[in-house]
Order: structure tokens, then C-alpha cells, then sequence
């Protein structure tokens, strides 16, 4: 991975012949340029779906975003799902999945084997990729274990979470000592006993609470859709009260709803923007140091 600021980011938007360049792609390496060393020193929070990571090709470039963004100053936190695999264990154990406002129903005796298993795994090959760039990554706790504490957010749900404290130190200890750190979406109740979380609403959590000026989410859609079925309908830029009215009005479902829920109280806590982004080849890169972008932004 390592190589010249100038070469990495050509190569990642597209630009990798110097002498068939045109004043356009110029233009653009300029922007990306400027971009990365606007957000050096900045905080993100980047959020990826389970199922995004399941495709080699889509993670290899997700990394390869991750570590320039590391390589040049910017403090990154990966937090990740385990979506497919989880739902996956449960069938094979013999669950029904069954999904109220989004989130999976979790019964208590399936999370260790179904839900703790699956993030350890995904987590412990993400950290991995990352570190065979040469950049430094590293599992907070035991795949999240320690680092979210909360509660069961309701009977019918199950062993779902809900968040009251994030162990923001942790993070901060990681970060302070140069490490990209990678969480996985799990939390510990007052008795000791695991919760599955929701992976939007942990990044949310964590990006309040340290105030990042970015939370990025890598979902397996292009981005907050006026019509779920046509990517050309995709809504650029929105702020918190066409969030919420969305929410309100159910214009978005499914997983949307608690992504544009952890938008809202991320940004209304402190965090500059949100942008939810769609998992493919350096889609990172491509919202964050281009002019255009790729996703929706989310702002105040």
C-alpha cells in the first residue's frame, strides 16, 4: 500500500497514466488531494454492513481506502456487522429470522454461538487485511466485547441491545497509540451477558460520544433512494428534518430506518456529517475526496 500520496490517490480515482491525463482528471487529483489534507487530524467513524464484506474484490478496495486515510493523518474507527453470516447461524440452527423496524430478533440463547462467533471471525480477518497493507489494526476488545454496555431494548426482540454507555477511553487509548481500531457490534448488560446491537446505531453511539467530525456508512445500497428499486433516485444531500420526516412518513424502511434514526441523534449530538454509501470499489474515497461524491450526506 505504501507509495506517494499523489500515486495512491490517482490510482484509487481512476487516474493511473500520467501522460494521457487530461485537465479534468487533473482537476479532480488536485480536489482529492486538497480533501485529504483539509480531514488530516480529523475523526471518522466508518461503518460497514456485514453483508458489503463479504465480497473479496469490495473488501480488498475498502481496505486500501482505509489505509490511505490512516497513512495520512486521519484517525479512523472501523465498526462492522455480521449481518449474512448471523442470519446464516440462526437458520442453521434452526431459527425463523424474523426483522421489527429493522432489527433482527435475537433469542438469548443464540447470541454466543449465532451472533458472538460470526462478528469474532469477520473481525479478525478485517483487522488482518488492514494490517497487511502495513498500516496498524487492531481488535478493541474482544471483537467489541467491553467497549458498548447496555440493556435488552424490549421482550420482543430478544437479546437486542440498546446502548447506555460507550467506553470511549478505549477507543481513545488505540487511537492515541497510532492503531486503526476494529469493532464489532456487540454489547455486555449489567449482569455480564451479550447482546447482539445493531451495527448502525453502535456506530452512531460511538461517533457522538467522541464527537467525530465524519460517520460514514458502507451499506449494500447506493445511498438514501426516493424509490428503493432505482438508483437514479437517490437523494445527494439531505439534513436532519428531511431525516426525520422520512422516518415519520415511512418513505425509507427496512435497514434504512435505523440508519437515518443513528444519522439523526449522531448529528444533532455533535458529529459534522453523516454519508451513507454504497459498498463498491473504493467507495470511501470516492464520497469522501471528490467534489460529487457517491452516496447521501447528511448534514445539520
Amino acid at each position: 500500500m505504501k507509495g506517494s500520496l499523489m500515486e495512491t490517490s490517482a490510482d484509487m480515482i481512476g487516474i493511473t497514466d500520467r501522460e494521457e491525463k487530461n485537465e479534468g482528471d487533473e482537476d479532480v487529483l488536485a480536489d482529492a488531494l486538497s480533501y485529504i489534507h483539509e480531514f488530516q487530524g480529523e475523526t471518522f467513524v466508518i461503518k460497514i454492513t456485514g453483508s458489503v464484506l463479504e465480497d473479496d474484490e469490495t473488501i480488498e478496495t475498502l481496505v486500501e481506502d482505509l489505509s490511505l486515510l490512516h497513512e495520512n493523518g486521519i484517525r479512523i474507527i472501523v465498526v462492522h456487522g455480521a449481518g449474512d453470516r448471523i442470519t446464516n447461524e440462526m437458520k442453521r440452527a434452526g431459527y425463523d429470522i424474523k426483522h421489527i423496524n429493522g432489527l433482527r430478533v435475537t433469542p438469548e440463547e443464540a447470541v454466543e454461538k449465532a451472533v458472538l462467533t460470526p462478528l469474532s471471525v469477520l473481525n479478525n480477518q478485517l483487522v488482518h487485511r488492514i494490517n497487511r497493507t502495513g498500516e496498524d489494526a487492531d481488535a478493541v476488545g474482544q471483537t467489541g466485547v467491553g467497549m458498548y454496555f447496555g440493556h435488552k431494548k424490549s421482550p420482543e426482540l430478544g437479546a437486542v441491545g440498546e446502548i447506555d454507555e460507550v467506553d470511549d477511553d478505549l477507543v481513545e487509548a488505540f487511537l492515541g497509540d497510532g492503531y486503526l481500531p476494529v469493532i464489532g457490534a456487540v454489547a455486555l448488560d449489567s449482569e455480564g451477558n451479550l447482546l447482539n446491537i445493531n451495527s448502525d446505531t453502535a456506530a452512531g453511539e460511538l461517533a457522538s460520544k467522541i464527537k467525530a467530525d465524519k460517520m460514514i456508512v458502507v451499506t449494500d445500497i447506493k445511498g438514501v433512494l426516493v424509490n428503493p428499486s432505482d438508483d437514479s433516485t437517490l437523494i445527494s444531500e439531505m439534513n436532519i428534518e428531511d431525516c426525520k420526516k422520512a422516518v415519520r412518513e415511512r418513505s425509507v424502511s427496512g435497514g434504512m430506518i435505523p440508519k437515518l434514526k443513528s444519522s439523526i441523534k449522531a448529528i444533532e449530538r455533535g458529529v459534522g456529517s453523516v454519508h451513507i454509501i454504497e459498498g463498491k470499489e473504493h467507495a470511501i474515497i470516492g464520497e469522501l475526496l471528490t467534489d460529487d461524491g457517491t452516496g447521501t450526506m447528511i448534514s445539520d
